[in-house]
Order: C-alpha cells, then sequence, then structure tokens
C-alpha cells in the first residue's frame, strides 16, 4: 500500500475511522505488516440510517431475506430470539456495507436486480459479502490532499498509469531533430552523394 494509508494504534482506530468516514466513505483495511489502518473511497459517504433504507430496498426488491416477524403471541423467549436474530443480521449488513461508497452500493442494488444473484451464491438471497465483493472490485482509493498526480488527479503521485506511459514513450521515441542531424552529418561526410 502507498504512504497513503494513516496507521493508527487500536485505541485511536474507532476515533480515526468516525473522522474519516466524516469527509469520505472510509473502514479499516490491514497493511501490508498487518497494522490495521483507515482508508478512503472515492464517493459520498452513507449513514445508518440511509444503509437500514437500502437493505430494505434490497429486501423489497427480493434480494435479501426478509427479516422475520417478530409475532407477539410467541412467548417472550422466542420473542427475543427472533429480535436479536434480526439485530445481527442487520449489524452484519452495516458492518460490511458502512465503509462503503452510496454510488457503488446504488450501482450494485441495480445490478443485481437486473443480473440475478453471483455466481457462487450460496442460497436464494444475496448476503453482505456479495454486495461487498461487487462494490470493492469497482471502488476507486480517494486519494489524500497533496499525493495525486499534478496531470491526471484521479491517479496517485507515485503511480500514476499515465505519466509513467507517457515517461516510457519519450524515453522510446528519438529525441527532436535527431533524424535532421544524422542526414546532414551523413550528407556531410560523403560529399552530398547519399
Amino acid at each position: 500500500m502507498t504512504g497513503a494509508v494513516e496507521r493508527v494504534t487500536a485505541g485511536a482506530l474507532e476515533q480515526s475511522l468516525a473522522a474519516a468516514r466524516a469527509e469520505a466513505p472510509s473502514e479499516v483495511a490491514l497493511t501490508e505488516d498487518g497494522t490495521p489502518a483507515v482508508i478512503q473511497w472515492q464517493g459520498t459517504p452513507v449513514s445508518p440510517e440511509w444503509l437500514t433504507g437500502y437493505l430494505d430496498r434490497l429486501i423489497g426488491a427480493g434480494l435479501v431475506k426478509p427479516i422475520d416477524f417478530v409475532d407477539p403471541s410467541l412467548p417472550e423467549r422466542e420473542r427475543l430470539l427472533v429480535a436479536k436474530d434480526n439485530d445481527e443480521r442487520v449489524r452484519a449488513w452495516h458492518l460490511t456495507l458502512g465503509g462503503l461508497p452510496r454510488e457503488l452500493l446504488e450501482a450494485a442494488r441495480t445490478h443485481f436486480m437486473r443480473h440475478g444473484l453471483p455466481d457462487g451464491a450460496i442460497g436464494y438471497y444475496l448476503r453482505p459479502v456479495d454486495v461487498s465483493k461487487w462494490v470493492r472490485a469497482r471502488a476507486k482509493r480517494r486519494i489524500p490532499a497533496g499525493q495525486e498526480c499534478e496531470t491526471h488527479p484521479d491517479e496517485w503521485a507515485d503511480t500514476c498509469h499515465a505519466c509513467t506511459e507517457e515517461r516510457r514513450r519519450r524515453r522510446a521515441s528519438l529525441p527532436e531533430g535527431f533524424m535532421e542531424r544524422l542526414r546532414a552529418e551523413i550528407t556531410q561526410q560523403t560529399g552530398g552523394a547519399a
């Protein structure tokens, strides 16, 4: 990972994540050495309320297993178990998707509505990991100020693909006027009989 990953201690991790989520979709990732760090994605961050509404839309589209109805006629112990199961399912969706960009979450919903469940999906419904995988495959890291390419602001300065290709082309091409100088030198050496 590049230097854009902000390394944090375990105690400051939640505070760092909350601050980062205020400005961009953010989540905790592990660096190459196993240290947790906060990363940011390009796009609009989601609130817990928006995410609950998103889950409702997925359920309404038949993509996610509906939340179980807590029947008041059930014994209290069973009602509590159903309510606890519902809470855990909603929490799993929030934990998995809470740091991803809103635009890509909406695109994922549209995609799954049009194309159905992904290959390898277990059962008849989407799981949080199915949506997360689809979004992560398309998400772009947010580049912190000062670390973006001056010419291509959507690229990291140290790994800008377009600039790297331009440098390669310049190195591979002949210098300006090289052929003219070469022809003149050959003509001079051969006395104009080239």
